[in-house]
């Protein structure tokens, strides 16, 4: 939709606007728990922790993760990255432990759902090891990172984003160590 594309362009601000006037619409027209709602809902957080907004954008996370539980169950895979997201902006928002917890929690899922190729279970393990970076854990990181880096090889192509963001942490992290 319209909020999607300014969202990833850049307009950032232009995308929480108008999610907003499309949510008050859907929530009317559709109800708040419609996938389509659900989804928009999604954006939303997404956008409002992108700009800043973490308090409201993990609040947001975690309404559409209790509605999602309800309406779509615990391992549905858009609930699997609702946490996935929470997990996200908790570390944008410092809340490390918090973060870490989330993410070895949605890990374990991701693995048990969608198996240890998917690539969202590979993105979470991405994701897992940069807060694992971040808070010191740095060897542990490393380690994480290197196995990723063979399994993303096998599954994902090699200009993907995340492979890129991979080798990336990778680099920065041995940099980190080596000095």
């Amino acid at each position: 939709n319209c909020a999607s594309f300014l969202g990833k362009t850049g307009k950032v601000s232009d995308a929480v606007r108008s999610l907003r006037v499309l949510l008050e619409d859907q929530c009317r027209i559709l109800g708040s728990e419609h996938p389509q709602t659900i989804t928009s809902r999604d954006l939303l957080a997404t956008f409002l922790g992108e700009s800043g907004q973490l308090t409201e954008a993990l609040a947001a996370f975690r309404t559409l993760y209790q509605d999602q539980l309800r309406v779509l169950g615990a391992d549905h895979p858009m609930t699997l990255t609702t946490r996935n997201n929470l997990a996200y902006f908790l570390g944008e928002d410092r809340q490390f432990d918090e973060s870490l917890i989330t993410f070895q929690a949605v890990l374990q899922d991701r693995l048990r759902v969608l198996g240890p190729d998917h690539p969202g279970t590979l993105h979470t393990r991405l994701n897992l090891a940069v807060v694992q970076g971040r808070t010191g854990l740095v060897d542990t990181a490393i380690t994480e990172l290197r196995l990723l880096r063979e399994d993303q090889s096998r599954v994902l192509d090699p200009e993907s984003p995340d492979v890129l963001q991979a080798t990336r942490e990778l680099a920065r992290l041995t940099g980190e160590v080596s000095m």
